[in-house]
């Protein structure tokens, strides 16, 4: 009699590689990710970082005069103002780490 396989969601399948791979580089587990959980790890990163540098070009909300560069703008939608410049400073890296993923994927040997 076989035992039933546990199912789980994409979202929670990437949570628990998320987990796993933070482990792995914090010396807390021995075994490496497999083939397809480096896979689906770098997918997540790709897509994160591309959705990311689209935002970086959308600038400002339709009728704000506020910067994404000035950051939090009290007088005028704080919460938007925060969330666009959070999102503009934090993807600043995503093409450093795009060219770093392509590089790692590149030299990995086969």
């Amino acid at each position: 009699m076989s035992t039933p396989s546990v199912v789980t969601s994409p979202s929670q399948a990437v949570v628990d590689t998320l987990r796993r791979l933070n482990l792995w580089l914090r010396g807390t587990e021995s075994s490496p990710l497999s083939a397809q959980e480096l896979s689906r790890t770098i997918n997540l990163a790709r897509i994160s970082l591309i959705v990311g540098l689209v935002f970086l070009h959308y600038q400002t909300y339709p009728n704000s005069t506020a910067s994404p560069f000035d950051g939090i703008d009290q007088a005028h939608h704080p919460w938007a103002t925060y969330i666009n410049s959070f999102v503009l400073f934090f993807f600043f890296s995503a093409v450093p780490l795009l060219s770093m993923i392509s590089g790692w994927l590149f030299f990995f040997p086969r």
